[in-house]
């Protein structure tokens, strides 16, 4: 019943895009924030809520950009939804 918003564009005067993964789900709380993007972490919620995953699709979300030279982070209000932000390079160099 939620939404999902995908935004990317490429930033003025730089080499770079940014994106953007916005979704009007659960959110996730301030204690797990800090954890979203390891290998194998699970939200509380998502356990509460016998919710299917490996915790491992933000990690490897994470080791790509990272990888191609970009970096990602994200925002949350729990009850609300999530924002997931990456800005990636578009020329090697």
């Amino acid at each position: 019943g939620g939404s999902v918003t995908v935004r990317v564009r490429r930033l003025t005067g730089e080499h770079m895009v940014e994106g953007s993964v916005e979704d009007t789900g659960i959110g996730i709380s301030s204690a797990d924030k800090d954890h979203m993007f390891e290998k194998y972490y699970r939200s509380s919620d998502a356990r509460r809520m016998n919710a299917s995953g490996s915790g491992l699709g933000l990690y490897l979300v994470k080791q790509v950009i990272f990888q191609h030279g970009g970096k990602v982070w994200m925002d949350s209000i729990q009850g609300k939804g999530s924002i997931f932000h990456f800005v990636l390079p578009t020329r090697v160099k």
